[in-house]
């Protein structure tokens, strides 16, 4: 039985991401070595932030799989573990590919450029001859993607449009709304 069979093809999505996050997560280590000289608490900062990036997309994958769990539930949808796995692994394609761009002009600025200070970091220019600081929107893109292959993908499974919706987005909305909620008033 191979490892990347079709039912379990979710995981090479979610290591691939891993692995990307975490060469994102070594390159910007470079550039921070010109900024800030060596230090130990830098050592130990890029040691922790290279642990964070590998189980980030691990933690977003069990938080999209738990919180389709709690609202399927809720709107009495059934739940089917192994296909809500392989629509989600499948919708990180596209986090995953704009990751790759950016980590791909990360890898040119870092050859290309001799960065000294932050301001120099947001203005250099990769491949795609767009500043860092410009990149940065792909994310937003590659993520409003991955939530609508994830609802589309539900629709697909016979679950109605809005129901999708709510499973996919609402969670993260809620998150997101405490998030900004503690940062406004708690922090």
């Amino acid at each position: 039985m191979y490892l990347l069979n079709k039912k379990n093809f979710y995981l090479f999505y979610i290591l691939t991401y891993s692995f990307i996050l975490f060469l994102i997560s070594f390159l910007s280590y470079k550039i921070e070595e010109n900024i800030f000289k060596e230090n130990a608490f830098h050592k130990l900062s890029f040691s922790i932030n290279s642990i964070i990036a590998i189980f980030i997309p691990i933690i977003l994958f069990s938080f999209f799989l738990i919180s389709s769990k709690i609202i399927s539930s809720l709107l009495e949808i059934p739940f089917k573990k192994e296909k809500m796995r392989i629509v989600i692994g499948s919708s990180f394609v596209y986090p995953i590919f704009t990751t790759l761009i950016y980590l791909i002009n990360l890898f040119y600025i870092v050859n290309n450029y001799n960065i000294l200070t932050i301001e120099e970091f947001k203005l250099a220019k990769g491949i795609l001859t767009v500043t860092m600081e410009d990149l940065s929107f792909i994310g937003y893109i590659g993520w409003g993607a991955f939530f609508l292959s994830y609802i589309f993908s539900l629709k697909e499974e016979g679950i109605s449009l809005i129901n999708s919706f709510i499973i996919a987005v609402i969670p993260s909305l809620l998150f997101y709304s405490i998030v900004f909620i503690i940062k406004q008033y708690l922090i």
